[in-house]
């Protein structure tokens, strides 16, 4: 089964220390019935904010070395969730309420732009309770150009989610095309006031 979506992510800074991601696709948040199995999965597209300052934090962080990943140099990245910090990135929501869960996993970062290559992530431990035993995801990211702004941004190109969840075992795959952005300009112009000779005494 496979379904296309109009997809927007909006990234934002909550509160010190809390980033907000919310997604829609065609205009609504949080549908699973357009989902296979009418399970949804979101929050994906955000993982490289696991390297974000707010967030690193929560993870044991070590340099593997140089290596290359998709013909690229890059430094591979371990990171594992601190034990004594609360595992927020990842949730479950699911009829027996909501369930948080640590990861563990890599990334590989450019030699030369510093931009992340790609992310893998794992759980550090199942979480019995909702039958998940796995959750491995693969995420590839490339240059994205926007000639009206003079600016490129890497973003996701693949995810590839595979999952052990409630007794079955899934495979799914988000590809990303058509990238537009949503640019505000905040800038100001002020001018003179403009008077009117007929209001002149």
């Amino acid at each position: 089964m496979s379904a296309t979506f109009t997809y927007v992510a909006n990234i934002k800074k909550a509160s010190p220390g809390f980033l907000q991601i919310d997604e829609y696709r065609n205009g609504t948040v949080g549908h699973t019935d357009s989902f296979p199995a009418k399970v949804a999965t979101t929050g994906t597209a955000g993982h490289a904010l696991i390297l974000h300052p707010d967030i690193v934090g929560d993870y044991n962080v070590t340099c593997e070395g140089l290596g290359s990943m998709r013909g690229q140099r890059a430094w591979q990245l371990r990171f594992v969730q601190r034990a004594d910090r609360p595992s927020l990135f990842r949730q479950y929501r699911t009829p027996r309420g909501w369930f948080n869960v640590a990861l563990k996993g890599r990334a590989w970062i450019a030699v030369d732009s510093y931009q992340v290559v790609r992310i893998e992530t794992d759980l550090v431990r199942p979480v019995p309770q909702i039958l998940l035993f796995n959750d491995h995801v693969v995420i590839d990211y490339g240059p994205v150009n926007f000639a009206e702004h003079n600016l490129q941004l890497w973003l996701p190109e693949t995810i590839d989610i595979y999952m052990a969840f409630l007794g079955h075992r899934a495979h799914r795959r988000h590809s990303f095309s058509n990238y537009q952005l949503f640019w505000v300009d905040l800038g100001q112009k002020i001018d003179e006031p403009q008077l009117d000779d007929r209001a002149q005494p």
